[in-house]
């Protein structure tokens, strides 16, 4: 499978009414690609994350 990248200025009209229709045929799956900060919000919704009751206990969970 070919995987193809592409960049185009999201304030272009007609880009967006040709991307859109190339997308209605279904010919194509679209990968959205996760930033740093996407992931870092699904840590927080999914509660994946520590808070530390003070900076000796941040300390003790970081070194052990």
């Amino acid at each position: 499978m070919a995987t193809v990248m592409l960049e185009f200025d999201g304030r272009n009209k007609l880009a967006l009414k040709a991307l859109d229709f190339i997308l209605s045929l279904g010919l194509f799956k679209v990968k959205k690609t996760t930033t740093g900060i996407d992931e870092a919000i699904e840590d927080i919704k999914k509660g994946r994350v520590y808070t530390a009751k003070n900076v000796d206990d941040m300390f003790q969970k970081i070194l052990g």
